[in-house]
């Protein structure tokens, strides 16, 4: 695989990097596990773009845009972007955090994991966690999907890939409108418009996601529309039915996620945050669970606002509750 990009393993890059062994291999590039010497040999992961696609210019601004917008994101809930480089001609790469686990698409469609509530309750959150601290920074991912959520050794789930990323205008919220990306299946509906598009964009397909891990296949595939007959049930037809006897998924958590999935952005919740901050208020309500409030920052002009939370993490009394509480 190595041979691809011209390296090999034991060779030491720009005098830093020491390639040790390919972790992963794509549609744009091969991902390396390497030691940063300048780090006391830190684990790194080096993401290299193929060669044969340095001359293809939206390909090549994708790639460097996911540092120039990443790299000062620091959450636990998402992967750190460290620096582009150039490690000789037509061989460039990002440097980022290296993740030793798996990605959420395995658990979904690898091992064919069938997911509780409570299971799907954590996932959810830790992204949107993730989510709210890159839209804090003005920047919307536009690309959410199982295969770009990794789990690391201890299950903390990570979002990355921000190569489709986009900068928000931090006064009116909103990116030029032009081009579509994203993965289709993922897509709101505005995305397959030359409607300017928001941070609205990731809560969507966040529902979407939601009710794939709820229910074992996509929510349009799972009515038997694939392909381009699913993108057009995404602009015309609803979302299936999710809280049934069957399922046993209760009708509040069905109703969370046909607002983050409305067609109709002006019907979502109108930021991620309002998305937690719902999700736990309905934890609260229906078993009696105090919850920490979310912290969100408001950019207001050339001033900012933050909302604190209390000292303890909610995360540790969600915990406890989902384990007492949630059936």
């Amino acid at each position: 695989m190595l041979h691809q990009i011209g390296i090999s393993e034991g060779e030491t890059i720009l005098d830093r990097y020491t390639i040790c062994e390919p972790v992963g291999h794509g549609g744009v590039g091969i991902v390396v596990r390497a030691l940063d010497r300048q780090q006391g040999d830190r684990e790194v992961a080096l993401k290299f773009l193929y060669p044969s696609l340095v001359g293809e210019e939206q390909m090549f601004i994708r790639f460097k845009n996911e540092v120039a917008l990443a790299k000062d994101i620091t959450h636990k809930n998402i992967v750190g972007v460290y620096s582009f480089c150039k490690a000789r001609e037509e061989l460039f790469f990002i440097s980022m955090e290296f993740v030793r686990g798996r990605t959420l698409y395995d658990d979904m469609y690898v091992e064919r994991k069938r997911f509780s509530l409570r299971e799907i309750i954590l996932i959810l959150d830790q992204i949107a966690q993730g989510l709210v601290c890159a839209h804090n920074h003005g920047i919307i991912h536009r690309d959410l999907k199982p295969e770009n959520i990794l789990i690391d050794a201890e299950g903390t789930l990570k979002v990355t890939d921000f190569g489709f990323a986009t900068a928000l205008d931090l006064k009116q919220r909103l990116t030029q409108a032009g081009t579509r990306v994203g993965t289709p299946l993922y897509m709101a509906p505005e995305q397959f418009t030359v409607e300017p598009l928001d941070a609205r964009v990731d809560i969507y397909a966040l529902g979407i996601l939601g009710y794939e891990l709820a229910l074992g296949e996509h929510p349009y595939e799972a009515q038997g529309y694939g392909g381009i007959n699913a993108i057009r049930r995404i602009l015309e037809k609803p979302l299936p039915k999710l809280a049934t006897e069957e399922s046993g998924f209760p009708m509040w958590f069905e109703k969370i996620l046909r607002k983050c999935s409305a067609k109709e952005r002006e019907e979502r919740f109108n930021t991620m945050a309002e998305f937690l901050t719902d999700l736990r208020n309905y934890i609260h309500r229906l078993h009696h669970v105090e919850l920490d409030p979310v912290v969100e920052v408001f950019h207001e002009a050339r001033t900012t606002r933050r909302i604190q939370s209390r000292p303890k993490t909610w995360l540790i009394k969600f915990l406890e509750a989902i384990e007492r509480k949630i059936p």
